[in-house]
């Protein structure tokens, strides 16, 4: 959170003090607290988030998209500060993307960040019929499952 608003309850001047502590236990000195909080900031935008839908009602999502403090709007746009910023590249109810666009975002987020981006699942995987009871998208197209993504993300 940015340290203006008054309403938050962990605000940069807090993750700061926290890099300090950080920077005292390994025994650095003060100068050390930047670095390691540009570190720390610079790792949020490393681990991209995918959000795939299975099978579900969609409450997940809904209360992703009602949180308060803070509210949808700073964590997916706002500067990147520490708990403050997701860097959302795949959510069906929230990007403006669909179809083959939208699924390439999928394949460039898994091939740019290997091992590194963070796969949120909401719902369940359908396995009876080899998943297909529930796809989430089509590839040249082809159904893709959300058993399929899965296994291949």
């Amino acid at each position: 959170m940015h340290e203006k608003d008054s309403g938050s309850k962990f605000s940069r001047r807090d993750f700061l003090k926290m890099a300090g502590m950080v920077a005292a236990s390994f025994g650095l000195s003060s100068m050390g607290v930047d670095s390691i909080a540009k570190a720390l900031e610079e790792k949020l935008a490393e681990h991209p988030v995918l959000w795939i839908q299975a099978a579900s009602c969609t409450g997940c999502s809904v209360s992703l998209l009602n949180t308060v403090d803070p509210d949808i709007k700073k964590v997916l746009l706002d500067p990147v500060v520490p708990g403050n910023k997701l860097s959302m590249k795949f959510h069906p109810n929230v990007m403006a993307a669909a179809g083959d666009l939208a699924i390439s975002a999928i394949e460039k987020t898994r091939d740019e960040f290997p091992g590194k981006f963070i796969l949120c699942v909401e719902g369940s995987i359908p396995m009876a019929g080899d998943g297909v009871y529930c796809n989430v998208g089509e590839i040249n197209g082809r159904p893709i499952s959300a058993l399929e993504w899965m296994k291949d993300l």
